[in-house]
């Protein structure tokens, strides 16, 4: 399932459904306090330290008859007894809510619980600063996710862009505690890693005990966000400015879409090439630019690209992943332009 939701996974969002169509919408903006309860995340996680289980065989002897033990002799009979043996600097990590265990995780690695990883954020939006957009769990509640608006997106040639801080954290050891500047609203897995993909400013926090100490420290440097969108806006402009040519056009395409067979160019980057070349709403200056291929590409994948199947339901389910899957594949593809 591309958005890595599980039925023990909930979800909130601000005012817009997610494409999945799962979790609870709210019209009210809320904070990360009410996020936590809202999105089913008001729980902790716990530290567990690990044994190993070792069966020991031990020979039991059961005599035949119990009132006279020695007449008709005695059989012999092997049991099992357990036998635990400490792992030394290694831990489970525990939801202290069902028990649920998520994963295992060296000596060093320190808890941030939900509320610690998402309420720095507050200070930003008591300000004005930022809107709750979104917050949830995945992968079975190991992984969680809170997204937020900043209040001014960006423009450029035309096109309008939001932008939003991520905070990502990885209660099953399988990543370090992540914040993200990016233009990309964080539903579900596929979003998230497009997020990450298309990030300009990120810090990561492993989970060692100076994190808390360190998560001050991005919220104190959050601050350089106030240059996010200018930074965003030059990096487009850039590429609106910087000319292309058809076979690096071509080469560009093909570094996200393969050819397969004896194809010069894959069908999906054809497509998008005479997309760029016949779109009339690829402005007639940019078309030559890396920002009209960026554009041309993003248009032809959210707009003209077709999908058949025999049923509606793989169709509607073709179509979510397909969204998902595009919202990646932009993010790779402006990754390849930029140059980042």
């Amino acid at each position: 399932m591309g958005h890595e939701m599980t039925v023990n996974d909930t979800m909130v969002s601000y005012r817009k459904l997610p494409w999945h169509g799962l979790g609870t919408v709210v019209d009210e903006a809320f904070t990360s306090a009410d996020a936590i309860v809202l999105a089913g995340l008001d729980w902790e996680v716990e530290l567990l330290p690990l044994s190993a289980l070792q069966m020991i065989p031990e020979e039991v002897i059961t005599p035949a008859h119990l009132s006279d033990p020695w007449e008709g002799g005695a059989t012999k009979t092997t049991a099992y007894i357990p036998k635990y043996w400490s792992i030394e600097d290694k831990f489970a990590t525990m939801a202290m809510d069902n028990n649920q265990i998520f994963g295992v995780v060296g000596g060093q690695y320190t808890v941030v619980q939900n509320r610690e990883a998402f309420a720095f954020l507050d200070s930003l939006a008591s300000d004005g600063e930022v809107t709750y957009e979104t917050a949830g769990s995945m992968k079975d509640r190991a992984h969680i996710f809170m997204c937020v608006k900043l209040p001014a997106g960006t423009k450029v040639a035309g096109e309008e862009y939001d932008i939003y801080i991520v905070v990502s954290n990885f209660h099953d050891g399988s990543g370090a505690l992540r914040i993200d500047v990016t233009p990309v609203r964080v539903v579900c897995k596929n979003t998230q890693v497009a997020a990450f993909g298309q990030a300009i400013r990120t810090w990561r926090l492993r989970h060692t005990t100076s994190i808390i100490d360190r998560l001050e420290e991005a919220r104190n440097t959050l601050e350089l966000t106030r240059n996010y969108n200018e930074e965003f806006t030059q990096i487009m402009e850039r590429l609106a400015l910087e000319e292309i040519t058809r076979s690096e056009t071509v080469s560009t395409l093909n570094k996200i879409w393969m050819p397969k067979g004896d194809l010069q160019i894959s069908e999906v980057g054809a497509s998008v090439l005479t997309n760029l070349e016949l779109s009339d709403t690829i402005p007639e200056d940019h078309r030559h630019t890396k920002y009209g291929l960026f554009n041309a590409a993003t248009e032809f994948l959210d707009w003209k690209q077709d999908f058949r199947s025999s049923t509606s339901v793989s169709r509607a389910e073709q179509q979510f992943g397909r969204i998902d899957k595009n919202t990646k594949v932009k993010g790779d593809l402006l990754a390849v332009l930029a140059g980042v």
